[in-house]
């Protein structure tokens, strides 16, 4: 509507298109991504109950399905204005592709407004932070205030950042901005610029 009235600044209407234009096929992404998990398909949490009755401790098969995941978002200074875009129309695709819980978290150097968001919600493209960068805070909230371990948690970042947490128990996807030689101790690794 603004457009038809000549007051749509241009750099609000790139940021639509930018948005609405997701890098990554999230549906393909995660499906391949979780594929990689069948290693770990079983767990020694809940015992079998198929053997249990027998006096005999199990294995249980774990379920691998997609429905809790964490979106942490690097919002430091030296994430472009371009790549905070980028961010939430991946971070929209997520929510839409996977039909899962998704907890988005914001980080610099700590968490900033950290809000839940079911498939059918909105949203929102607020950003706090631009300070300097850490990965360990996301994956501290997560120990301290998610009610169950997360299916995954994906990081979208720049990757300007050497600050890694201990390897969490659930598994970690490093997205990033750009193809260059970004070595995680632990996690998969993709980039918004190639075609994933």
């Amino acid at each position: 509507i603004a457009r038809a009235y000549g007051k749509l600044p241009g750099s609000i209407e790139e940021l639509i298109t930018e948005i609405l234009a997701p890098s990554i096929n999230w549906k393909q992404r995660l499906l391949q991504f979780m594929k990689t998990l069948r290693r770990n398909d079983y767990s020694w949490q809940r015992p079998n109950n198929r053997f249990y009755g027998q006096g005999l401790y199990m294995p249980m098969l774990q379920n691998n399905d997609i429905s809790d995941l964490v979106v942490a978002i690097d919002t430091s200074g030296s994430v472009s204005s371009h790549e905070l875009a980028q961010f939430a129309a991946e971070l929209n695709s997520i929510r839409t592709e996977s039909k899962a819980t998704v907890t988005r978290l914001y980080c610099d150097t700590q968490i900033h407004d950290p809000k839940v968001f079911e498939p059918d919600d909105e949203v929102d493209l607020a950003i706090y932070g631009r300070g300097g960068t850490d990965f360990k805070p996301p994956f501290e909230w997560v120990d301290k205030h998610a009610e169950k371990t997360p299916t995954a948690l994906i990081y979208m970042t720049d990757g300007e950042c050497w600050n890694f947490p201990k390897e969490p128990e659930y598994p970690v996807l490093w997205v990033l901005t750009q193809e260059y030689d970004f070595k995680p101790p632990f996690g998969d690794v993709a980039f918004l610029t190639a075609e994933n």
